[in-house]
Order: C-alpha cells, then structure tokens, then sequence
C-alpha cells in the first residue's frame, strides 16, 4: 500500500518547505535512519517504473539485445552495470523480457527487497531488477523530443521595450507550439524553420488569418517523416511571461524582437516541462539526498508530483478529508470544455458563411454591373438575369442556415455562461473529484510554486487554449493536508488489520 514511502514524503517535504533537522524528522516516524533509506529507495524505483511504463514502445531506441546483458546504451551509458538474473528462456528473447517486465510492473506484480532492487513475478517472467538497471532502462526509452512555439502577427511587429509594449505584443500575436520527434534539435531547427516559412508566405496576403488556420497550414508543411504535435498557447493566458521579462529587464528589453521571441519561447517551453523537469530533480534527490545539484523548489514539485502518483493507488474517501485550504481558482468541466469546442466549430461555420455571402454577393455586384451594359431582348441578357436570380436563391439559402447557425451559437453561449458562473459552485464539495484534478495535473498539466510559499496545481486544454482547472494552497496548508491524508490512511491500514 505503500503507507510507509507516502510517510517518507511527508517527512521530506517537510524538512525541505521548513527547513527543520532531516534526522528529527525521520524519528518522528521511523524507528531508524536505515529504515528510511530503504523506502527513499523504494521511491526512486517508483519514479524509474513510471518513466518506463509511461515511455516504452516495442521498437527500442537502442539495442535491447546489449542493454539486457550489460546495462550499456550507446551515447548515454558507456559502462557495465549489474543486470538482472534471468531465465535461459529469456536470453534468447531479450525484447519479449522487456516487454513482460513492462506488463508486470503496469499490473503491480513486483515488490521491493532490502537490497533497493525490485523483485518481479507473474505468469511470463521473474526476476530481480537491479537499481542502476531498471534506472538506465527508463532513462533509454524517454523520446527526443523538441518543442517551439510559432508566433504570428499580421501587422509589422516593432522591438519590445517595455512592460507596457510586451503586454500589447502578447494581446495581438498568434501563437501554437509545436512539438516534433526528431533526431537532433538542429533537424527539428531546419523542419521549423521551412514549415514557418512556407506558412508564413501562404497568408502573406490573406485579409483574415486565424490560429486554426495557421496550424493547418504549418502541420501540411511538415514533412511525412515527422510526428507533428500541435497546441494551442494563448500567451495572453501566461502572464508568467511579463513576470520573467521585468526580473530580466535591460537583458531582455534591449534585445531585437526575434531575440526576444527566443526568450519568450524558452520560458513557455520550461513552463510547460517543468514537472518532467522537477521530477527528475526529485528523483536525484531521492539517490544522493542534497539539493546542491537542483533548485529546491523544483525537488519540493517533484516530491508533491510522487506524493499525489502514489495516492492514486490506495483506498481512501477524501470526503473524510478537509480541503477547505485549497483554493479553487478556476474550474471548466468536461461538458463545458465539450460546449466550448462546439462552439468553436460554430464560429468556424458561421466564418466559413460570412466568407461565402462575400463571395457570392461580389459575384453578383459583378454580373449586375455586366448586366448593365446588355440590351434587355438578348440572349445573354436573360441567361445572366436567371444566373443573378440563381447566385441570389443560393444567397438566401446561406443567410437562412447562418441565421440557424446563429440561433444554435446563442443557445450554447447561454449555456457555457451558466455552467461557467456555477462550476465552481459545483466542485467545492467534491473532495474525491478535487483530488483527481490535483493527481491529473502532476501527470497531464503543471504542479508549480508561486513564490517561495504556495503550490499551484493547474490542467490547460491545448486545443481550447485555456486553463481548465487551478487550485492554489500554502505550503504549510499543503503539508498539514499531507499529514492528514497519511494518518487516515494509517488508520484504515490498522482498522483492517485488526
């Protein structure tokens, strides 16, 4: 059940956010410094289990065949590593090894021993997994992937000077990241840079250019080879930005602007990565067990991330449990999010109307300019008369269906109001549900401190373009919710032993 490791985190987070003695805080709850230890390790081999579970893919990006025998991956681990113990059965089939092991672990079937190995058992494979090993394993599968964000402006873009001008840039630009799997940034680099382009001149003269537009522009100018992933980020939304461009200052303000969209770039992407970022942090923490390597409040992330991933596991009715410290900022349920892409693809059809009203009535001014300079009794006269009444017909027949269009738009906007003032309202006593979201941020969206004293849990939907779900909640609320969570846990554990 993994009371112990959770316990172990509480103690952690809490000599980390308090600065108190580590040592006084282990004997709080542990009968022995070995003792802990020994779970710190469990958790390092958690983090290292998760990571394979959540990267692996059949087809290795390494040779499998000289990993399972030394432990060695080419480029990254040059040297020997203890490896499991393995059945004959399995050194014939080194992939199928792996594959098994990744099954067991995604169904629990493993355990941890005294010696920070883990021993796996199930139907198709068993055996003990060396530390250093399944770390290396995980570390092997992780993709290369590379990420920026494309900005576009249909006026002449001037330098940023000022916080003032940084703020009206991030109100009129047009922004998407695109995340590419590529073999070296410099491919990816080269990719990017053909795709804008080719994009870029394909709306150079388009009186109206919109996000969605431009994204299905760019992703048909990536070539086939590539895996394309695209999101929306609307930087108005991270005002995070003009945060890191004030403490940057003259650094940042006396830059040229294509200079300046490499920083803007740079912090989205370290915001969007951080709790990869910060996990890592953690997990090396966990091994060596000082925070010189790593900033501090990137470990204290990392270890909410572990805490909130291995209480997914167990049974407990957080109803029991008080939330009233946490903070729900803001909250937009699955149906609401589901109204506003619906109502997303309504403007997209009410646009596409307008556009063909244009049309048609341009066509029509047009014919009845010709129409003009035609004697009534001709031939022509009377076949571009029945085409004008033909282009109006048709023109009527779009107004009726954008007028439907409208009607339906009028009736969801109502709707997403409503479920907009009263979905707060609506989660403020749905403890489990709460939990959920703040477990589905460490895994799907961004856990992060504000300041030096207050955690924020946030969920984003890339395509909407906007944040879901925010809670926010001191570090010492956060720890005092930590213990509470733990003694009932303990508690539930003793119950049903007894």
């Amino acid at each position: 059940m993994f009371i112990k490791e959770l316990a172990c985190l509480e103690i952690l987070l809490s000599h980390l956010i308090n600065d108190s003695d580590l040592d006084r805080e282990i004997f709080t709850e542990f009968s022995s410094t070995k003792t802990f230890a020994a779970k710190k390790n469990n958790l390092f081999n958690l983090i290292s289990i998760n990571n394979l579970i959540a990267n692996y893919r059949e087809i290795a990006p390494f040779s499998i065949e000289r990993f399972v025998n030394s432990g060695i991956i080419k480029g990254i681990y040059s040297k020997a590593t203890p490896t499991p113990i393995m059945d004959p059965k399995d050194q014939y089939n080194p992939t199928a090894f792996i594959a098994n092991l990744v099954a067991a672990f995604k169904e629990d079937n493993f355990i941890f021993d005294d010696d920070s190995e883990v021993f796996v058992s199930s139907e198709q494979v068993e055996t003990n997994i060396p530390q250093a090993w399944l770390y290396r394993l995980a570390e092997g599968y992780k993709r290369k992937n590379f990420s920026k964000l494309y900005f576009y402006n249909k006026n002449e873009e001037a330098d940023i000077s000022d916080r003032i001008s940084l703020i009206d840039y991030l109100r009129h630009t047009k922004t998407f990241l695109v995340s590419l799997s590529s073999n070296t940034s410099e491919d990816y680099d080269i990719e990017f840079a053909k795709a804008e382009a080719l994009t870029n001149r394909e709306v150079e003269n388009s009186p109206v250019v919109r996000v969605d537009d431009l994204i299905k522009i760019f992703k048909k100018n990536i070539s086939r080879e590539y895996k394309v992933q695209i999101d929306r980020y609307k930087l108005t939304d991270l005002f995070f930005i003009v945060k890191k461009a004030e403490e940057a200052g003259r650094e940042f303000y006396t830059k040229p602007l294509e200079e300046q969209k490499k920083y803007i770039n740079n912090w989205v992407i370290e915001f969007i990565q951080s709790n990869e970022r910060a996990k890592e942090s953690a997990q090396e923490y966990l091994l060596l067990g000082d925070t010189e390597k790593n900033d501090k409040n990137s470990i204290i992330v990392g270890l909410i991330n572990i805490y909130l991933n291995l209480l997914k596991s167990q049974q407990i009715d957080f109803d029991d449990i008080s939330l009233t410290d946490l903070k729900i900022d803001s909250y937009m349920p699955l149906k609401l999010q589901q109204s506003l892409e619906d109502k997303k693809v309504l403007i997209q059809a009410l646009n596409r109307l307008k556009n063909d009203k244009l049309a048609l009535k341009t066509k029509i001014d047009t014919y009845n300019q010709k129409l003009d300079t035609l004697s009534l009794g001709d031939e022509a006269f009377k076949n571009l008369k029945a085409t004008i009444k033909s282009l109006i017909e048709k023109y009527h027949l779009l107004e009726q269906e954008e007028t439907r269009y409208q009607e339906t738009y009028n009736y969801l906007q109502d709707r997403v109001r409503e479920a907009e003032k009263d979905s707060i309202l609506d989660i403020s006593f749905g403890n489990n549900e709460i939990i959920s979201l703040l477990i589905e941020a460490t895994k799907n969206g961004r856990v992060y401190l504000k300041g030096d004293n207050h955690v924020v849990f946030e969920l984003y939907n890339n395509q909407l373009g906007k944040t879901t779900f925010k809670a926010t909640i001191s570090t010492k609320d956060l720890l005092t919710l930590i213990e509470d969570i733990n003694y009932n846990l303990k508690e539930n554990y003793r119950s049903k032993k007894n």
